[in-house]
């Protein structure tokens, strides 16, 4: 909770007045003989020992003049521990096992106490000396070194990184620019690890393009190497969108009020918003086609092939084209997020059973689809097949018939594609009155749709134009996109990998197909033979090409690996354990599992 005496741009602690006697010792002699009366042999016992020191200081309310000495004797201590702490993780194998998960856990709980004493130091340093004064600089530049650290352990591990982390970036950023210091050299010295703190400009900068590298899929051990490798290119942040941007070179937006990601993406013209920076990828772009040299210039991405995975993803796939499949062939309905995409395709899928069965019609309390011929009866979907198999009294066609030309076809003008999300919307919040509540969409949030037209088609994914879409979209974020088969109604999961803005409110995207089917389902811990703890909303997929395995996907951090867990599917409770568990994106992880060994509950 944020102190509400300051004002501080970043989220302090509240502060409360010290206490005579009280614990920590607020003298400095004091201070250095309780953490020193430690042994240090112990390096868990040690580290805890210190998170408890650097968690209470931070909790008390300590004038400027007499925070300055504590804090720097808890960076003395602190960061070597921090060090330490690091180098043993690394040597360790991953997955990590019970214990050496409590060891990276106090790293990062750690590591984030210390953040927090120099956000409250560049707080103090900037209340006094103004916006600016540069000596909230070294304060700043340290908070920031060690939000990245805490990011590259988290990437080390391939595990989510922790919630805030990216708002924490932006708003560090967004303070050292309304100081005039985002751009000066940082006074860090001491700094051992595979970032460098040279600017608070280009560490941003580099931590973005680090996070745009698909850091999940990277070998063990790549992304330090990244890191360092990164580290001599030019990179800052931009106030517009990079000049080269226009002939499609890829570029990162960064959204400052967002705790989110940045996003690649693939050129366009993106809207011009006050709280954006952009990330050029041309410097890293021709260094990596450049090659090592000769003699090879110390390590190089193409020396684990690590050039070509990253022209793919970042190249490669914004500008393949599929000739197999006719582009722009309609409306199309898609939903993005997780617990988006778990709601109304489960309240979809719940009023399709409804209508199979005679009790209901397609769009209750009369809402029709734009410009339809006023039945209700017809909602857009993505046309799979030959247009002969499409069924069309089932009321899932792409097409819609005209009534003054019979057997005429006509499409749903862009005008209208809005008109049709609000529709869609409306007949699922009166299919399911507990749509809001499905999930855990926040209250007072409805999940919306995003009407879109299908541009390009292949095996591998398609590409999108959502039409000015209600709700931000990013690169990384899930997709699903309802589909009509034989009578069917399907939803298609993917994953957004890039976007471009075809003008200010349209924008497309490119999508990785996960699975041609996703049902949606409830995950839950199991126990003692018994479901235990909150339900947590996820999907459920067969996976392409392997008829013999499942997979489920739910937020990252919901499950520790080893959990026996307990979720529906066709009507049944099963169980597995999640022996496996990947975070494929910031936004879901994955765990896969043979079919066989599910069990009935």
């Amino acid at each position: 909770m944020n102190d509400p005496t300051t004002g501080a741009p970043f989220p302090l602690p509240r502060r409360i007045p010290p206490e005579a006697g009280g614990f920590p010792p607020l003298e400095l002699e004091a201070l250095a003989q309780w953490i020193d009366g430690h042994p240090l042999a112990d390096t868990q016992s040690a580290a805890a020992t210190m998170l408890e020191a650097v968690h209470a200081i931070n909790r008390v309310a300590i004038a400027p003049e007499r925070l300055g000495p504590l804090a720097d004797l808890l960076d003395s201590r602190v960061l070597p521990m921090l060090d330490l702490l690091d180098q043993r993780l690394r040597q360790l194998p991953v997955p990590l096992g019970r214990k050496s998960r409590a060891l990276a856990e106090t790293y990062t709980a750690l590591s984030g106490e210390l953040t927090i004493t120099h956000l409250q130091r560049a707080d103090d340093a900037l209340q006094q000396g103004g916006t600016a004064d540069p000596g909230a600089l070294p304060h700043l530049a340290r908070a920031l070194l060690l939000t990245g650290c805490r990011c590259m352990h988290a990437w080390r591990l391939y595990q989510p990184v922790p919630e805030g982390i990216w708002l924490l970036i932006h708003r560090i950023f967004a303070a050292a620019e309304r100081s005039g210091v985002a751009s000066r050299a940082a006074p860090l010295h001491d700094n051992h690890h595979a970032l460098v703190a040279d600017s608070i400009d280009g560490l941003t900068a580099r931590l973005a393009v680090l996070s745009a590298t698909n850091v999940h899929a990277l070998r063990q051990g790549e992304i330090d190497h990244l890191a360092r490798w990164l580290n001599p290119l030019p990179l800052r942040c931009l106030d517009t969108p990079p000049a080269d941007g226009g002939d499609g070179t890829p570029y990162l937006r960064i959204l400052l009020d967002e705790d989110r990601l940045p996003s690649l993406l693939a050129g366009g013209h993106p809207p011009d918003t006050g709280t954006a920076r952009y990330v050029a990828l041309g410097p890293v772009l021709a260094a990596i086609r450049s090659g090592p040299g000769d003699p090879p210039r110390g390590w190089h991405p193409v020396s684990t092939g690590l050039d070509q995975r990253l022209l793919n993803l970042w190249v490669v796939g914004p500008k393949r084209h599929f000739s197999r499949e006719p582009a722009d062939t309609g409306p199309v309905i898609s939903v993005t997020g997780l617990a988006d995409i778990h709601a109304l395709v489960r309240a979809d899928y719940r009023h399709q059973r409804k209508l199979a069965r005679g009790e209901t019609s397609l769009f209750p309390s009369g809402v029709f689809v734009p410009g339809s011929d006023g039945d209700g009866s017809r909602i857009p979907g993505v046309f799979a097949g030959d247009r002969a198999e499409a069924d069309e009294d089932s009321g899932l066609s792409l097409e819609e018939r005209t009534t003054d030309t019979p057997g005429g076809t006509r499409w749903l003008a862009d005008q209208d594609m809005d008109r049709l999300a609000v529709a869609w919307n409306s007949a699922l919040r009166g299919i399911d009155p507990r749509l809001q509540d499905a999930g855990a969409a926040p209250a007072g949030r409805v999940p919306r749709p995003i009407a879109a037209r299908l541009r390009d088609l292949g095996a591998g994914g398609l590409s999108l134009r959502l039409c000015a879409p209600a709700q931000k979209v990013f690169s990384g974020d899930l997709i699903a996109i309802r589909t009509t088969r034989q009578r069917h109604v399907y939803w298609q999961l993917g994953m957004i990998r890039w976007l471009r803005y075809d003008d200010p409110e349209d924008v497309t995207v490119g999508v990785q197909f996960l699975a041609p089917v996703c049902s949606p389902t409830e995950i839950q811990a199991y126990r003692a033979k018994r479901p235990s703890g909150k339900a947590s909303p996820g999907l459920f997929l067969r996976l392409p090409g392997e008829p013999a395995r499942g997979s489920l996907l739910f937020a990252p951090g919901t499950f520790a690996e080893g959990t026996r867990v307990v979720f529906r599917q066709s009507g049944e409770l099963q169980t597995v354990s999640l022996d496996t568990i990947r975070s494929e994106s910031h936004t879901f992880a994955r765990a896969d599992f043979l079919l066989s060994e599910v069990a009935l509950a």
